[in-house]
């Protein structure tokens, strides 16, 4: 899961999944919950997810978390 300031975004993996697979799906749900004039960009590499802020100086939190389950 990802958290955005006070939103939190998961996804679940399925047998098989990549990381690219993954945080590709994470960065669709974080681009579609921060919108507005708090909208992020939202980009997924094949192990990184980049979060920035559209507008200078506009200041978030995030942080990650995994589970094994």
């Amino acid at each position: 899961s990802v958290q955005v300031d006070s939103r939190r975004y998961a996804v679940t993996a399925t047998a098989g999944a990549s990381w690219s697979t993954l945080l590709s799906s994470l960065a669709t749900k974080v681009q579609a919950g921060e919108t507005g004039a708090f909208a992020k960009t939202v980009t997924a590499g094949a192990t990184t997810l980049t979060v920035t802020a559209n507008a200078v100086n506009q200041a978030f939190q995030a942080a990650a978390a995994a589970a094994q389950i």
